[in-house]
């Protein structure tokens, strides 16, 4: 499997983890401000990833955004269509490309593409697990956002 392929699969696993914890979230008699606040930095931290993987300054993006459910799905959903067409646009040296950017305190760094990537993904898994932790302790129902159950198709 080439990266290409395996990154766009990474991005379908969270892509539909997220639209189950979204669904979760909508299901729940009151969901927490505290688990749409988590979601709500996981995707925009994704949307800040893909602003540096492109080279557009993200020293201005709000990583804990105030957003509603509705407005979570809509950029869930714009992210996932923007990532995976530069997901699909990148050659096979382009994963260890290294990208450079500011964090937004201002520090400078630089990773690879395909670290930025895998960040984003981890990123996404450790947040959606605390969302379930919150839905659960609330009497929700977690959603199930196992990759290999998601995998299983």
């Amino acid at each position: 499997m080439q990266l290409r392929d395996l990154f766009l699969r990474t991005l379908d696993f969270s892509t539909r983890a997220n639209q189950r914890i979204i669904e979760a979230l909508r299901t729940a008699s009151h969901p927490s401000e505290e688990a749409v606040g988590l979601l709500a930095h996981m995707l925009q931290a994704e949307k800040l990833w893909f602003l540096r993987l492109e080279g557009f300054d993200s020293g201005n993006v709000a990583v804990w955004p105030a957003l509603t459910l509705n407005e979570c799905e809509d950029l869930a959903r714009i992210t996932a269509d923007a990532a995976r067409t530069y997901i699909r646009n990148l050659a096979d040296e382009d994963f260890d490309q290294r990208v450079h950017y500011r964090t937004t305190k201002g520090e400078v760094y630089e990773n690879t593409v395909a670290d930025i990537l895998s960040h984003v993904s981890h990123h996404g898994a450790y947040h959606r697990a605390q969302i379930n932790r919150i839905l659960r302790e609330q009497g929700g129902t977690p959603a199930i956002v196992d990759f290999i159950a998601l995998a299983r198709r």
